[in-house]
C-alpha cells in the first residue's frame, strides 16, 4: 500500500477525537462551551447529528423535556443544513 494512503486512512481513524485537536466553541446565547473535533483534515469542523437516550423518572419532567427536544430538533437540521452550505471541504458526488 503507497504510504499516502497509508497516511490517509490513519487521519480518517483520527477524525472527531478530541486528543488530536479541537476547537472551543462558546454559545453567545447561553454561555455554555462545548469541544468541537478537528476534522481529519484538521481544517476546521463539520457538524455531524449525535444521539444519546435518557431515562427521565419524574414524568412530568419526561413530557416537558421530550416536548423540548422535538421543538430543538428542528433548530438543529436547519444549523445543519446552513453550516453544511458553508463548509469548506470538496462535495462529494
Amino acid at each position: 500500500m503507497p504510504g499516502y494512503v497509508q497516511r490517509e486512512f490513519e487521519d480518517y481513524l483520527k477524525w472527531g477525537r478530541l486528543e488530536h485537536g479541537f476547537l472551543r466553541v462558546r454559545c453567545e446565547s447561553s454561555h455554555v462551551e462545548h469541544l468541537v473535533a478537528f476534522s481529519c483534515k484538521r481544517r476546521g469542523f463539520e457538524p455531524v447529528f449525535s444521539y444519546i437516550i435518557h431515562y427521565i423518572a419524574h414524568e412530568g419532567f419526561r413530557d416537558v423535556i421530550g416536548n423540548f427536544c422535538e421543538e430543538e430538533a428542528e433548530s438543529v437540521r436547519e444549523y445543519h443544513q446552513d453550516t453544511h452550505a458553508l463548509l469548506p471541504f470538496k462535495q462529494e458526488i
